[in-house]
């Protein structure tokens, strides 16, 4: 059984291993083509040597939805592909995978309770992945072999019918020639009958997710509605999405991912992935020219494994701003912050104003997360992008300062008297050779143990007993944050694996509390799907388990941590609502 000092040193030697913005070009590219943000021609150079914020920001395209095809609906065929695209100016296009010959993905735009329709089409994916030294078959499932190049879409954060979830076992190959057990034929439909909130979509293939997703299988997924609207939000070109990923690059610019693990029982397989390039929309450490004025910018954290804790550096000082969402919607009230923590998979809405600052400054989008986090021991990025001052100021700001903002009540949950369930997130090795995450115990496949009924709210309470912080996000559900409890991990590890070995009673985790429970942070107070469950302590959520008008029961979802490598080897489960 490996020991936890033992764990931590394996995981730290694997990390090296919306509108048109003045300033801002479209990321895109199609197959035969190479798609390019640079102004002039620059001289190509070694990727170790490439200079940082010489590219302008791009934006990824939004789509424009067909209305006719099928009334009282927004309707999108969405295809999946191979192409090259730059991802900085000083080095020769890299082969990526994307949809609609864009990396990230083009942005849907939705309205709060209009439907959105989306066939999404991988018949034009190539026959060998782009990754395929990086595939480990040792981690499919006991019983299961998979082909290489296997697709599918799941919408991140949606309220979404369960057919049409994208969940892992919903796979096909290219043209569905071959298909997971569970595969939906069929248009995926999304209700939109959530609040205005930042999605987005990212293939979930099953133990592929982290390969598809690295190759650039990602995109954005914007909710709007009119109570949004009304705020005088900064809008138009002065609101601007940034995926944030990190990515190691080979000397010709092809994508560079793990091809040795860490045991023999998995051979190619890694915990975690630290990169060593930021990238932002899919370009490597860009720039933003931005008017003296405020910008409302959507976060996504898109990587693998990394946590960004990031700040607005002015030249040695910091420059404020305000949190006004979170991955579901709005927050009750903005939170003034200096910094901000974002694990993968988390969305944060922020204000910035760069008004005050003098014509020329720049601003530089800062991190300073330990990767992994928050042990460390992979590579370290200092810098994401950066913002500059240089555009005159094109007419009065109109928009209302964030401090001001009179944002929607965020109702709280009634948990009085609801179903609790316990999750042990667990980091094992069995004989030094089979690395595994998992939760309670329990592989994918395991019989489904958790089944809320539909409309019930519970609390689901986490407790990390490994070094890593684990992203957990659950399907179908916007949940909401309560607390977190710090806990005796040693002694619950103990009495977990003599429960196991059918020795003791299942342990309790109020007997292993070592602490007094510290609310959600300010930034929190919204609505989650993914939330950070910290080592050495239990994190306690709320969710109410509504399903979509006319979805079947029992209705299958899934949860899972958020670290992709983690997600692909068994650290995710299914939940029926009944």
């Amino acid at each position: 059984m490996l020991t936890r000092r033992r764990f931590l040193q394996l995981c730290s030697i694997t990390g090296a291993g919306l509108a048109l913005p003045g300033g801002l070009a479209l990321g895109c590219g199609g197959e035969d083509e190479t798609a390019t943000t640079a102004t002039a021609p620059k001289t190509l150079k070694p990727v170790s040597a490439i200079d940082r914020f010489i590219d302008q920001l791009p934006l990824p395209p939004a789509l424009t939805p067909d209305t006719g095809s099928y009334p009282g609906f927004d309707y999108y065929e969405v295809r999946l592909s191979q192409f090259r695209q730059e991802l900085h100016g000083q080095l020769p296009p890299t082969t990526v995978w994307g949809y609609e010959g864009s990396y990230p993905g083009p942005t849907i735009e939705a309205r709060r309770g209009r439907p959105v329709r989306v066939k999404w089409i991988n018949d034009d994916m190539p026959g060998e992945h782009l990754l395929a030294a990086s595939i480990d078959r040792t981690i499919f499932p006991a019983g299961h072999q998979y082909p290489d190049v296997r697709t599918v879409t799941h919408l991140h954060g949606g309220f979404t019918p369960a057919d049409s979830d994208g969940q892992p076992d919903m796979w096909s190959t290219p043209g569905a020639a071959e298909t997971g057990p569970r595969y939906n034929p069929g248009d995926c439909i999304y209700p939109n009958e959530q609040p205005a909130a930042g999605l987005w979509y990212h293939d979930h293939a099953m133990a592929i997710t982290r390969l598809n997703v690295y190759a650039g299988l990602a995109g954005l997924y914007i909710i709007r509605d009119g109570e949004e609207d009304a705020l005088g939000l900064p809008s138009g070109e002065y609101e601007v999405p940034l995926v944030i990923q990190d990515k190691r690059l080979n000397e010709d610019a092809s994508l560079s991912y793990p091809t040795r693990g860490v045991s023999a029982a998995h051979p190619i397989w890694v915990p975690t992935f630290t990169g060593d390039i930021a990238l932002v929309n899919g370009k490597a450490w860009p720039y933003l020219e931005v008017e003296p004025r405020r910008y409302r910018l959507r976060l996504l954290n898109g990587s693998q494994t990394r946590t960004w804790n990031l700040r607005f550096d002015a030249a040695g000082e910091l420059l404020g701003f305000h949190i006004i969402g979170s991955d579901g919607g709005l927050l009750p009230q903005a939170v003034p912050a200096q910094a901000l923590l974002v694990a993968p998979g988390e969305r944060y809405d922020i204000v910035v104003d760069f008004n005050g600052l003098e014509q020329g400054a720049v601003v530089t989008l800062a991190n300073d997360a330990p990767a992994p986090y928050p042990v460390g021991g992979g590579s370290a990025i200092d810098e994401v992008m950066q913002m500059r001052v240089s555009r005159e100021l094109s007419g009065a700001d109109g928009s209302t300062p964030a401090a001001e903002l009179k944002l929607p009540a965020v109702p709280r949950l009634e948990t009085a008297g609801a179903t609790t369930r316990d999750f042990i997130l667990e980091e094992i090795m069995e004989g030094e050779a089979n690395l595994r995450m998992l939760i309670n115990n329990r592989a994918f496949h395991d019989p489904v143990e958790e089944m809320p009924t539909a409309g019930s709210t519970e609390v689901w309470q986490f407790a990390n007993l490994s070094f890593h912080m684990h992203p957990m996000h659950i399907h179908l559900v916007q949940f909401q944050v309560i607390d977190r409890q710090p806990i005796d991990s040693n002694g619950l590890w103990s009495h977990w694996l003599e429960f196991n070995a059918g020795n003791r009673e299942r342990p309790r985790f109020a007997d292993y509390l070592s602490g007094p429970a510290v609310p959600a942070l300010p930034h929190e107070g919204g609505w989650k799907d993914t939330v950070m469950a910290m080592p050495n302590e239990v994190t306690r959520v709320a969710a109410r388990f509504d399903l979509p008008p006319d979805t079947p029961t029992p209705a299958r979802y899934v949860y899972h941590c958020h670290i992709l490598e983690h997600e692909d080897n068994e650290m995710m489960r299914p939940f029926e609502v009944v």
